[in-house]
């Protein structure tokens, strides 16, 4: 089962543009950001998360990134991260040589 925003029935894809509010930061209001990729649960075998958790990577401004965990009881993000449309660029997915993360 994929997960889904906060709140709602709407499945996190690859290539969604979305609002966050980042917790160092929330007074900044909301940022702009696309999800790159989930964890657990992309169009290729995934190797990269756990067999607990999944999680979400957000990039945002100039090639910065972030990674949002999936609550697991709920399999939604949390709060401070919500949908705004859909890509119509036809990213649909991360390249296959992607790094997650460190």
């Amino acid at each position: 089962m994929p997960p889904t925003y906060h709140k709602s029935n709407i499945e996190v894809l690859a290539g969604d543009n979305i609002e966050f509010k980042p917790r160092l930061f929330f007074l900044r209001g909301w940022m702009p950001g696309r999800v790159h990729y989930i964890s657990r649960h992309s169009l290729e075998p995934d190797e990269l998360g756990d067999n607990e958790f999944a999680w979400v990577s957000i990039h945002y401004g100039n090639g910065k990134r972030i990674s949002v965990l999936v609550t697991p009881e709920t399999r939604q993000l949390c709060h401070m991260i919500r949908f705004v449309k859909r890509s119509d660029d036809g990213f649909v997915k991360a390249p296959q040589d992607y790094c997650f993360g460190d």
